[in-house]
């Protein structure tokens, strides 16, 4: 169990950090943000051998492998991810982004050069993960995102096809926990960052 006093209030309510893996993992749930379970070095767990082995028309997302498959394998369904985490003692919790969760992460690491840019980061719900950055969460723009923000190292994005550690995962690395910080709501994502994490649109056909 991992205590901290630091709240977060996700869509107008406040979520304690202080929770058990299950029990922040229902509050995820009740916020409509699909969870699932990492192995315990912060990678989705193995295949099974039938679907390391399946053919190319194996549906991912209809998969019915308690662990399988990364971040389609989230869940909102509490009961089957307590049986993840059973199955995966000692797994980081994740949560799925992109706009199957609405949210989009930005992913600041400052051991690659990752920094806060005033000009194009508001203020929003905050993770100080374990690592030694930060996971900013904003409302899911509506369309397609850039995999990292252009032209500046070591911030990621976390959007469709994404996923991220979340609390109170404990980092594999430093033994350092993923933590709720700021007590801010998840906000809309600004025109600047969403202007420069949109993809140009393709050239015109001739």
């Amino acid at each position: 169990r991992y205590d901290h006093p630091e709240q977060i209030k996700v869509k107008g309510k406040k979520a304690p950090a202080g929770l058990t893996f299950e029990a922040a993992a229902r509050r995820y749930i009740d916020h409509g943000w699909p969870v699932f379970v990492l192995g315990r070095s912060k990678r989705p767990v193995a295949n099974c051998p039938a679907c390391r082995t399946a053919g190319p028309d194996h549906d991912k997302a209809g998969c019915a492998c308690l662990t399988c498959h990364g971040f389609y394998a989230a869940t909102l369904d509490s009961a089957r991810l307590a049986a993840m985490l059973r199955k995966v003692p000692g797994g980081l919790l994740a949560i799925r982004t992109g706009r199957v969760s609405g949210l989009c992460v930005v992913d600041i690491d400052p051991r690659n050069g990752g920094q806060l840019d005033p000009a194009l980061i508001a203020p929003t719900a905050t993770v100080a993960t374990g690592g030694g950055g930060w996971h900013l969460y904003y409302r899911h723009p509506g369309g397609p995102t850039l995999p990292a923000l252009p032209g500046r190292a070591g911030i990621d994005i976390k959007g469709d096809g994404g996923y991220v550690a979340a609390p109170p995962s404990i980092h594999p690395g430093t033994g350092r926990p993923y933590r709720w910080v700021g007590g801010r709501g998840v906000a809309e994502m600004p025109p600047a960052l969403r202007a420069a994490l949109t993809p140009a649109p393709p050239p015109a056909l001739p």
